[in-house]
């Protein structure tokens, strides 16, 4: 006979039905998650970037006429709103001999480091600060000025703040770490019960059918409410019980025909036994063809007996 072996431990069916699902849930969302996350960072900063590179546009057409011209002014006043719009730390604009001709927002004047990222770049260039976390906090944007004939007159430096980047990805992580624990245990939720309702109910039904029949009562009919895979084994059940409840009653009408005939045997056999000196020789030949009668049925019921038996299959 073939071993059979049951894994799972002592968890339920719907249980690790219900687990599996919300692991898939799980992985699901994970990867919504991770995709969301992803475009996020992805859109926040080309949008920083592209603004940043906009500012710089705009103060290297104000600071080319304004070296043209000499006339530092207006490049004054956007230097002053450039401070003004928060995301702007420092921003410096140098001449050609790398004097620094407008400024803001250095609080203790322009460092030779700063100098010489604006002045040694001859294109624009993006250079990211880090801090001792290896944490983008800020962002310097470089770029030659260049006069309505493409040459260069001076260079512009400027430094865009990025912590709030980095704490809008932050939240936007615990966000969707929260939704997605959320989502994780609704969905764990929702799934047992749904299991439990359309799996582990019929289940149930069918066990308790199942013991019924153990026991010898065939009459336990499971109710089809479905058409599903569950529906059809519950027809099958129903369907096998009835096959074995026609079974039993053939055998037991058999069983009780061969008692009665057995029974009859007996009485015959005690009475020839007994009175078989008074009796007269058509009685006692009456006795041994109603004997022989009572043994050949006996006989037929056996044979149907054991045909019945053979519809069973005990080995493999």
């Amino acid at each position: 006979m073939a071993k059979i072996s049951y894994r799972g431990g002592g968890f339920s069916l719907t249980f690790r039905l219900s687990l599996g699902f919300t692991l898939l849930i799980t992985f699901l969302m994970g990867a919504v998650g991770f995709s969301i996350y992803v475009r996020e960072r992805n859109v926040f900063i080309n949008g920083v970037v592209e603004r940043g590179w906009a500012m710089v546009r705009l103060v290297n057409t104000v600071a080319s006429e304004a070296m043209m011209s000499g006339n530092y002014a207006a490049l004054g006043e956007v230097m002053k709103d450039l401070h003004a719009d928060g995301s702007i730390l420092e921003a410096g604009v140098f001449d050609k001999n790398g004097d620094i001709v407008a400024s803001c927002g250095f609080a203790s004047g322009v460092s030779a480091g700063v100098k010489d990222m604006a002045t040694v770049a001859d294109a624009r260039k993006l250079t990211t600060i880090k801090d001792d976390k290896g944490k983008v906090t800020a962002v310097a944007f470089t770029s030659p000025i260049l006069d309505s004939g493409g040459k260069s007159v001076g260079h512009i430096y400027m430094l865009t703040d990025f912590s709030f980047v980095e704490s809008y990805l932050r939240q936007t992580v615990y966000n969707i770490i929260f939704n997605f624990v959320l989502a994780t245990l609704a969905g764990l939720l929702l799934a047992r019960l749904i299991i439990i309702r359309a799996v582990g109910r019929p289940i149930k039904e069918l066990l308790l059918a199942t013991e019924r029949v153990a026991i010898g009562d065939f009459s336990y009919k499971l109710h089809v409410a479905t058409r599903d895979e569950l529906g059809r084994l519950a027809r099958a059940f129903n369907a096998m019980s009835g096959e074995l409840g026609v079974l039993f009653n053939s055998i037991k009408s058999i069983v009780g025909d061969m008692c009665s005939t057995s029974k009859l045997i007996a009485r015959h056999s005690e009475l020839f036994e007994v009175d078989f000196e008074k009796m007269d020789p058509a009685r006692q030949t009456e006795l041994i063809k109603e004997i022989n009668s009572c043994a050949r049925r006996i006989a037929r019921t056996s044979e149907q007996l054991n045909s019945l038996a053979l519809q069973f299959k005990t080995e493999n």
